[in-house]
């Protein structure tokens, strides 16, 4: 397809091998914790981050292609869509049993959720479409895996990261991972996978990304290969 990518990030290279990745004509590999990469990059914290590294690095460094996506090392999409405007190509959407403030309670620090929802009322005012989709609605679209037009693209990373940023600023961490880990650590002291919830901003982004999609464009759903 023409002028179309998607990247796909990847955080060790022994995962090339064992994952069969490679670069074919609309796919691009991008390692999302290397931080001699060329152009302004947030890949220092990419252990707390994630994917959302490569997101970042895209977007900030102007990376055009007329279509643009997301995947993973492990994930990926089965085949690509011949998109309009404002529909967006998802893995998945599903219908949770609670709501995704609930849901997110069972599985990470639930306080880091709230302190996002605080975050978006101040930029956006107390009950606005994305905090009432964040506490009250079940409709979830996983993953942080999506291709969309790279104008929406846009629009969704400047709404992203002006929040996600924004949270950093709340928590005090400065964009510095032994704040990062050092907040893992206090958060879960106790027999926690304090590697896995470190990722909180990941999480958190995962849940921002998935209302931006919901409440502003027209999701379409393909099921995607799980490596």
């Amino acid at each position: 397809m023409d002028n179309m990518i998607v990247w796909q990030t990847y955080h060790d290279d022994r995962q090339i091998m064992k994952y069969g990745l490679h670069e074919e004509e609309n796919i691009r590999l991008f390692k999302g914790n290397d931080t001699t990469v060329k152009g302004e990059s947030i890949n220092h914290l990419n252990a707390f981050y994630s994917e959302i590294t490569t997101l970042y690095w895209v977007w900030k460094n102007h990376v055009y292609s007329k279509i643009v996506g997301f995947c993973h090392y492990r994930r990926k999409f089965s085949y690509f869509l011949e998109l309009n405007d404002n529909e967006c190509e998802v893995l998945d959407i599903v219908r949770l049993s609670s709501n995704l403030l609930q849901h997110y309670k069972t599985w990470h620090n639930y306080l880091d959720y709230c302190d996002l929802v605080d975050v978006v009322n101040q930029k956006y005012g107390k009950g606005n479409k994305y905090s009432e989709h964040l506490i009250y609605n079940n409709v979830f679209v996983p993953y942080c895996c999506f291709i969309m037009h790279y104008e929406h693209f846009e629009k969704l990373c400047e709404f992203l990261f002006d929040l996600l940023f924004s949270l950093d600023k709340k928590l005090g961490l400065n964009m510095e991972a032994d704040n990062y880990a050092n907040k893992a650590k206090k958060d879960f002291p106790y027999g926690a996978d304090v590697v896995y919830q470190q990722r909180a901003f990941s999480f958190l982004a995962e849940r921002l990304i998935s209302s931006y999609i919901v409440t502003n464009m027209k999701p379409i759903c393909v099921k995607g290969i799980n490596i």
